[in-house]
């Protein structure tokens, strides 16, 4: 319980950081900060959306490349 006080605790407070950055640093309005809090992905540029895309794609085909190579040595070698 203590657990998830704590986070939630530290949601609250980075997304109200957040906020307060997006309008006195930034110059966006309350609505505009708002909507850039709600959709994160919405002002990424192409290439990070395209990173933000392979890089998990990288890490689940990794372990399927090297299952297959390591079955295609065990044929391989007869067993």
């Amino acid at each position: 319980m203590k657990l998830i006080g704590i986070i939630l605790l530290m949601m609250i407070s980075m997304t109200i950081f957040s906020i307060i950055i997006d309008i006195y640093l930034l110059g966006f309005g309350l609505r505009y900060a708002i909507i850039d809090w709600f959709r994160p992905f919405f002002v990424t540029t192409f290439t990070e959306k395209i990173i933000f895309s392979l890089y998990p794609l990288s890490i689940i085909v990794q372990p399927i490349v090297f299952y297959y190579q390591k079955r295609k040595q065990n044929v391989k070698n007869g067993r």
